[in-house]
């Protein structure tokens, strides 16, 4: 089949390339509870380019190279695994179910025609949405829920969210004013286009941060998201004892648990080296005196 893939672990130019004769996935392949998609669409992320780099090889290494590179995946089943079929009550999904999802860390690759995809990582795909834009959300929605519900975000709250023309940043502003019913968003953007399309999806305060610091034109909200590596300079907006999520830097040890990833001594090891304890205790005491910092890993 054809496939976008990586045939070892370094940059783009070096390491990434189509194929048009990459294995398919066969229905011996298939476990229990796992669905065989016909591919529609796929999405590109960050994570994806950390992957390839290598950057999670001490974490979850590759079972073998090439690799399909893609988490983000919506298409058709064609084929649903032998005792998992939807009249055994073990999954809900049938041949022809359009659907989405964020496949697993162990078993991914989604820019193919094919691929097996675990069904408890799937949802339908609603009627009003196109193949291409179920794909766009998954891993980004995702990583805002989460943090959302990590932060503790609830209904009248004042949520502030770095980079809201992003990826993640435009989920959030949505999710934040429409699902979460946040009495108010604050973003920041650069100013024309991207402002107003901030302003469009929900936003109430755009910033522009090539001309403004948005730590002097705010306070007292309730949560803060920092998709843009600036947490340490978002404890003064915030009401004392609120909390700040971050989806920036490496991983910490608790993250890496709290996700199910196995942490060796070698894994504990590595992050010591790297210093990312330090990094983030660091940040922890200079935003103590106001809020608490709480990392995540998508």
């Amino acid at each position: 089949m054809k496939a976008l893939v990586f045939t070892k672990y370094g940059p783009w130019s070096k390491s990434v390339l189509f194929s048009d004769s990459h294995p398919k996935p066969s229905a011996s392949e298939m476990r229990c509870g796992e669905l065989l998609v016909e591919v529609n669409a796929a999405a590109l992320n960050p994570l994806d380019k950390i992957r390839y780099n290598g950057g999670l090889k001490h974490f979850v290494a590759e079972k073998k190279l090439p690799a399909v590179i893609g988490y983000d995946i919506a298409g058709t089943v064609i084929k649903v695994a032998p005792g998992t079929d939807a009249a055994e009550n073990k999954t809900r999904f049938s041949i022809g179910d359009r659907v989405v999802a964020r496949m697993g860390d162990s078993k991914c690759g989604s820019v193919a025609e094919f691929a097996i995809v675990d069904a408890d990582l799937c949802a339908k795909i609603p009627d009003n949405l196109t193949y291409v834009e179920a794909a766009s959300l998954a891993l980004s929605g995702q990583t805002v829920l989460q943090a959302f519900r990590k932060g503790g975000v609830k209904e009248g709250d004042r949520v502030f969210v770095s980079g809201g023309a992003g990826g993640v940043g435009t989920i959030a502003i949505q999710l934040a004013k429409h699902v979460f019913k946040a009495k108010e968003v604050a973003t920041t953007a650069r100013s024309g286009e991207k402002s107003d399309l901030c302003r469009k999806l929900g936003a109430d305060t755009v910033i522009d941060y090539t001309t403004h610091k948005f730590e002097e034109k705010l306070r007292e909200f309730d949560f803060a998201l920092d998709l843009t590596h600036e947490a340490e300079r978002m404890a003064v907006i915030l009401k004392k004892g609120a909390n700040i999520v971050s989806v920036t830097g490496k991983p910490t040890v608790s993250s890496l648990i709290e996700i199910g990833y196995p942490v060796s001594l070698w894994v504990k090891f590595y992050l010591w080296i790297i210093r990312v304890s330090y990094l983030f205790r660091l940040i922890r005491l200079q935003t103590s005196k106001h809020s608490t910092l709480k990392t995540l890993f998508p």
